[in-house]
């Protein structure tokens, strides 16, 4: 999985003009949405007139062949499809994670969370693309941004309001959660997920034909926990601990069942043409 560093302050500790000023001044310096590419939808087309190619990936059964690149083919004898970015891009849903882990870290894994949605946010504002939000809480979903565009700086405001006013809690279960999301914004032809994704990659719906984008929060400490060798580090839901006092070997298996947690994450995502990526706070 790509891992994208984020240092940006803490999300809450500004007021929305502040945030609108920093967005507005990266989207003139392109560099909004540099790491995510929420904005973007890569299309499965009869043809590509009207369309720029975008990105390629690994042969999935069902595709259309008519999309197989064969020079790469004859070069690295794999399958390989080619993307095509579309000027009018389809409806994206976001589903952020907003249980009580989310909070964990300074500034908190939430934070990078809201920033990742306002990258998005803007995009979509720029480029008149649609754009919907939903915030898992518990075992339920809160829309904060219909599924429509955002022709207005002020819908921009409400967004950052609505994501400021949000504490992460409480336990959510991530399967239930995807299934529900999906249920309701029958539109959306891509949905982005971001969440820590712990203790377990999750699962997708059955006859789920959409592009599942998955984004992984994960704090400094979460990545390499060697520096709380004298400490505990304890799941924030359950309280359980994740390994023992002064053990190395415990800190290997953790970052080895890390790795494979990513990988699964990946693997899941690339079946449906979407992308995974870590964020670092």
């Amino acid at each position: 999985m790509q891992l994208i560093h984020e240092t940006r302050p803490e999300f809450r500790s500004l007021q929305p003009a502040e945030i609108m000023k920093r967005l507005l001044r990266e989207v003139k310096t392109g560099r909004s949405g540099r790491a995510l590419h929420l904005g973007q939808n890569l299309s499965r087309q009869t043809s590509n007139r009207g369309y720029d190619l975008a990105d390629f990936r690994p042969y999935a059964p069902g595709d259309d062949t008519r999309f197989l690149d064969w020079m790469a083919l004859a070069r690295l004898d794999q399958p390989i499809i080619r993307l095509f970015e579309s000027i009018n891009a389809n409806p994206q849903l976001l589903l952020i994670d907003a249980s009580k882990s989310m909070g964990y870290g300074s500034p908190g894994k939430f934070s990078a969370a809201c920033w990742a949605i306002m990258d998005a946010a803007v995009q979509c504002w720029k480029h008149g693309y649609r754009l919907g939000v939903d915030v898992i809480t518990g075992d339920h979903l809160q829309s904060i941004q219909k599924d429509e565009k955002i022709k207005a700086p002020e819908k921009l405001i409400r967004l950052i309001k609505a994501l400021a006013a949000i504490t992460p809690d409480g336990v959510i279960e991530m399967d239930r959660a995807i299934a529900i999301g999906a249920a309701r914004q029958s539109g959306a032809q891509a949905m982005t997920i971001i969440s820590d994704f712990l203790p377990h990659a999750p699962t997708l719906p059955k006859r789920c034909n959409r592009r599942m984008n998955l984004v992984r929060v994960l704090s400094q400490t979460e990545i390499d926990p060697s520096p709380l060798l004298h400490n505990e580090l304890v799941d924030m839901e359950t309280e359980k601990k994740i390994f023992a006092r002064h053990d190395a070997d415990c800190i290997h298996a953790y970052r080895a069942a890390l790795h494979q947690h990513g990988s699964s994450l990946a693997r899941l995502a690339l079946s449906t043409g979407g992308f995974a990526l870590d964020v670092r706070t």
